[in-house]
């Protein structure tokens, strides 16, 4: 993941359970379900919302989360200042 990330010029973040668990309590109206699946694998109630608005800081998804048999993903905003040359 970190050759990836590091190819392509994008961070790679990693965030802990009680961080992901949080925003369930903090902004639940942005999130659109808990998983009882993940949360009784892994302890939390969701992972690709939750790490989509905290890693990008927005607070409203763009698309919610889509499961395939492979990945689970969610996408979310994170504004860039670009200062022009």
């Amino acid at each position: 993941m970190e050759q990836l990330a590091e190819r392509h010029d994008v961070d790679l973040s990693f965030l802990q359970a009680d961080q992901l668990n949080e925003l369930f309590k903090t902004n639940p109206d942005s999130l659109t379900s808990k998983s009882e699946r993940a949360h009784r694998l892994v302890g939390v109630w969701g992972v690709a919302e939750p790490s989509a608005l905290l890693t990008s800081g927005a607070r409203v998804l763009l698309v919610n989360r889509k499961n395939t048999a492979r990945a689970t993903i969610a996408v979310a905003r994170k504004r860039f200042n670009v200062q022009s040359r």
